[in-house]
């Protein structure tokens, strides 16, 4: 009889355990889809007379539930833009709304202004232009590792990584910053592998490369990378707000997809542009 109670505890036990394990794969699913409500919605609206800019404060996000894709277009919807800038080079994207989702905020705004014939471009300098100032100031090596340490590390924030071909999607990041000017002689992932594992703790291989948290290398100020990183990330400011201010004598209003960091670095400047 006492061996029946212990049983019947047991099962009791694992019952309990497993809805606890239930309820906490359904909680991490509804901060995942809703957690925009919480840590976003950090907007930038501006104007000066008839002229009206409208910074959407985003996540970097690519699942499909994520409530801000729904906020994004409301907020689109409500400002009525003759004129969408994304970050990113998003502004050449061609797709259906879903795949529009699938490749991120910035994409899924270049599919809404396209959908109503608006207007939309980049609003970062040409990767061409990032690299030439880049490099005279570091050595090519240096700008592959911050670049690519950048990339993966967003790749680790993505809810499809597991679906990514990493020895593919580095290759061709090799190959898109040589087209643009990057003086490397590498040629395949084991080169771009060398580069980054200069500024690794841990050696990244192209099987643990998503446990490795590397967008806190390049996010950080205290590292080589992170200096390169935050040196970059001004020069795309500076050039951000000199092209806001001449968009500006062209167009009404203008609607920004990029992230909360470069709004909150450029609000000032474009306080002063729209004479707020």
């Amino acid at each position: 009889m006492k061996y029946k109670i212990h049983l019947k505890q047991i099962i009791a036990g694992c019952v309990i355990l497993g809805l606890i394990f239930m309820l906490f794969l359904i909680g991490k699913d509804i901060w995942k889809n809703n957690s925009y409500r919480l840590i976003g919605q950090k907007h930038l609206s501006l104007s000066d007379g008839k002229k009206e800019l409208f910074w959407f404060d985003t996540i970097h996000s690519n699942n499909p539930k994520d409530i801000m894709f729904r906020y994004l277009e409301e907020a689109f919807n409500k400002f009525e833009p003759d004129l969408v800038l994304v970050e990113g080079g998003y502004d050449s994207f061609v797709g259906s709304r879903e795949e529009a989702i699938l490749n991120g905020e910035s994409s899924f705004a270049t599919y809404l202004a396209k959908e109503s014939n608006i207007i939309v471009e980049d609003i970062e300098p040409p990767l061409s232009a990032q690299l030439a100032y880049l490099q005279t100031k570091y050595d090519a090596k240096q700008i592959l590792a911050m670049y690519a340490l950048r990339q993966i590390g967003s790749y680790e924030l993505l809810s499809n990584s597991n679906q990514i071909n990493f020895e593919e999607e580095v290759v061709n990041l090799l190959d898109e910053l040589k087209e643009n000017g990057l003086d490397y002689g590498g040629t395949n992932v084991a080169d771009v592998l060398r580069a980054v594992n200069l500024y690794l703790p841990q050696k990244m291989t192209t099987e643990n490369w998503r446990d490795l948290k590397v967008y806190r290398i390049y996010a950080r100020e205290d590292n080589e990378i992170g200096s390169i990183y935050n040196d970059v990330v001004n020069y795309r400011n500076i050039y951000l707000t000199s092209l806001i201010e001449k968009k500006k004598g062209s167009y009404n209003r203008i609607f920004i997809v990029m992230g909360n960091a470069h709004k909150e670095a450029t609000e000032n400047k474009l306080r002063s542009i729209y004479n707020n």
